[in-house]
C-alpha cells in the first residue's frame, strides 16, 4: 500500500514546516511493513564460508519483524509527534508569540504571564519487565518515523527564525542514581552531542538546580523537540526516589509547553504515578502500553508472529528439525523475546563455527546454545519465571506468576529460628520513622526558604525559575487563550 502524501494528511493547517522532517503519514495498515526490517537481505553472506559468518551475528539488532503491540506503539508515537507539531506550528503568530515569550521568561518575564505560554502535549507509558523488547520497539518506530534526528531550517520571515536546528525526538537513558543533577546532565549532554551546543556548559553557571531545570524546559521548546523518550525507569532510581514528584513536575511542565514525553521502564517504576489521576490522565493520551512475556508457547503472537519472525534471521544454509526448535522455544525461554533471540543467536554461532561448506542447523545446536557462558544466566532466568527452579534463587525485578510461583508466593514462611533477634521488627519501624521525621525537616526547610526567596527576589533573578517551573507543572488546570496583544499595552488582558 503507498503511503498517502502530506497534501492527503487531514491538519489543522495546511503547511508546517516542523512536520515536513517526518517521513509522510504512515497509516496503520502500512505500520507493519514500514517497520519491518531484515538487514541480511542486503547481505552476500552466502558467499563467505560459514565461519566467516560469525560477524554478521551482530547485525540481529537490526532485525526487525514487528509484532501487534509494536505496530500500535508506533502508531501512537507517530500521532503525538505529528499533534505536537500540528499545535507548534511556527506560521501561526501565536506561535511565534509563545516561542518570544519563553525565551525571555526567564529574565524579564515575571511567573504570572507563564499560562499564556501553554500549549499542551500528550504523555505516554510503556511499561515492562527487563528482554520484552520496550526499547527496541521505540528504537525502531522513531527511525521510521523521523530518519533524520535532527534539521536545520534556513532562513523564514514567515517563521520568524533566521536560523532553526529542529529536533525530531530525544532519547535519555534515566540515570541510575535518580538525582535531578543527573538527568538534566543527560538531557542537556544529549542534545550537545547531537547538534554540537555547550547547553550543559552553560548549565554550569546557573545558580541552582530550579533554574537548571527550566533551561531544560527552554531548550527542548526552542528546539522543537518532536519527543522526548525517557528510557530505564527502576524502581530504585525512580519509582521509590523522595524526588520523583520533582521528576513529575518537570515532565509536566514539558507537556504543557507542547513537548511530549514517553516514559518507558520497569512496572514497578510507574505504581506511585498510577495513584494520581492527574498525572496519569496526561500519560494516558499515547497509551500506558503494559508489556508481558508470552505465559504459554501457544500465545498467537508469540508462535505465529514473534518467533518465526525471530528465525527469519539466519545465517545458516539449512534449518533442520524446525518444529522442534519452534516447540522449545518457550520452554527454554519463558517466553521472554530477548532471552529467545540470545538463544537462537547462540545456536546459530554452534552451527557456523562448526565450519565446513555449508552451515546446518540443528535442534541439537539450540538446547546446546542453553549450556553457553553468554545464555545460561539467562536460561537460569527463564527457569525461575516458569517455575522450574527453585523461589529461593529469583530475581527482584521479575514477575513469577506460574502456578507453581503462585503457591510459593501465599505461603507464610516459617520463623528463621526461636532465637531470633525479637527487636529486629522495633528496629526497622523505628529507623522509618526517623526516616519520615527527616523528610519532612528536609521539606520543611525548603519550602521556608522558597518563601524566602520569593519575597526577595528581583523580575530578572534567574532563582524565579522555581516558582515558573511549578506553574509551568500545573498549566493544565488554568490555561487560557494566548493573547495576541502587545504585553505592554494598557487593553491587555492580566
Amino acid at each position: 500500500m503507498e503511503r498517502p502524501t502530506s497534501s492527503e494528511i487531514p491538519s489543522a493547517t495546511n503547511s508546517n514546516p516542523l512536520t515536513e522532517a517526518l517521513v509522510p503519514y504512515i497509516p496503520l495498515s502500512a505500520m507493519p511493513q514500514a517497520l519491518h526490517h531484515e538487514p541480511l537481505s542486503n547481505v552476500d553472506w552466502k558467499s563467505s564460508a560459514p565461519e566467516m559468518r560469525e560477524p554478521l551475528l551482530s547485525l540481529q539488532d537490526q532485525h526487525f519483524f514487528p509484532t501487534g503491540y509494536a505496530v500500535e506503539i508506533a502508531s501512537s508515537i507517530q500521532n503525538a509527534i505529528r499533534a505536537s507539531f500540528d499545535r507548534r506550528n511556527p506560521l501561526a503568530p501565536a506561535e511565534q508569540k509563545r516561542i518570544n515569550q519563553l525565551a525571555l521568561a526567564s529574565a524579564v518575564h515575571q511567573s504570572q504571564s507563564l499560562p499564556a505560554l501553554s500549549n499542551p502535549a500528550s504523555g505516554g507509558i510503556i511499561a515492562a519487565e527487563t528482554g520484552l523488547g520496550k526499547t527496541t520497539i521505540v528504537r525502531r518506530a522513531l527511525e521510521v518515523i523521523a530518519p533524520q534526528q535532527f534539521v536545520i531550517h534556513g532562513r523564514s520571515e514567515a517563521c520568524g527564525w533566521s536560523t532553526l536546528t529542529q529536533i525530531l525526538y530525544l532519547r535519555v537513558d534515566f540515570p541510575t542514581n535518580g538525582t535531578r543533577g543527573a538527568l538534566i546532565e543527560r538531557i542537556l549532554g544529549g542534545v550537545d552531542s547531537l547538534i554540537g551546543t555547550d547547553y550543559a556548559g552553560k548549565r554550569l553557571r546557573l545558580r541552582n538546580i530550579d533554574a537548571s531545570l527550566f533551561l531544560v524546559t527552554k531548550v527542548l521548546t526552542m528546539h522543537r523537540v518532536g519527543m522526548l523518550f525517557l528510557d530505564e525507569l527502576q524502581w530504585d532510581n525512580f519509582g521509590r526516589s523522595p524526588l520523583s514528584w520533582e521528576f513529575v513536575r518537570l515532565f509536566l511542565s514539558l507537556l504543557n509547553v507542547g513537548i511530549p514525553v514517553i516514559l518507558s521502564g520497569h512496572p514497578r517504576a510507574f505504581e506511585g504515578l498510577s495513584q494520581e489521576a492527574q498525572v496519569m490522565r496526561r500519560f494516558s493520551d499515547i497509551g500506558y502500553f503494559s508489556l508481558s512475556r508470552a505465559k504459554t508457547g501457544e500465545e498467537s503472537w508469540w508462535k505465529r508472529v514473534l518467533v518465526p519472525g525471530i528465525m527469519r534471521f539466519n545465517l545458516c544454509d539449512e534449518i533442520l528439525d524446525q518444529e522442534e526448535i519452534l516447540d522449545a522455544a518457550h520452554p527454554r525461554s519463558a517466553g521472554v523475546p530477548g532471552i529467545f533471540v540470545k538463544l537462537y543467536m547462540e545456536a546459530q554461532r554452534i552451527a557456523l563455527r562448526r565450519g565446513g561448506t555449508a552451515a546446518t542447523l540443528t535442534a541439537d545446536d539450540f538446547r546446546r546454545a542453553c549450556e553457553s557462558p553468554r545464555t545460561v544466566q539467562l536460561v537460569k532466568m527463564a527457569r525461575w519465571l516458569v517455575g522450574t527452579a527453585s523461589p529461593e534463587a529469583g530475581y527482584s525485578d521479575l514477575s513469577r506468576d506460574s502456578p507453581a510461583a503462585e503457591h510459593t508466593e501465599h505461603v507464610t514462611p516459617a520463623p528463621r529460628s526461636p532465637i531470633a533477634d525479637p527487636t529486629s521488627a522495633a528496629s526497622t519501624v523505628e529507623k522509618l520513622r526517623r526516616a519520615e521525621k527527616r523528610d519532612r525537616r528536609v521539606s520543611a526547610a525548603r519550602e521556608a526558604r522558597n518563601r524566602e526567596l520569593l519575597k526577595t527576589l528581583r523580575p530578572d533573578d534567574l532563582r524565579v525559575a522555581a516558582r515558573s517551573l511549578d506553574i509551568l507543572a500545573g498549566l493544565d488546570k488554568h490555561q487560557p487563550d494566548l493573547s495576541l496583544d502587545d504585553p505592554d499595552s494598557k487593553s491587555s488582558k492580566r
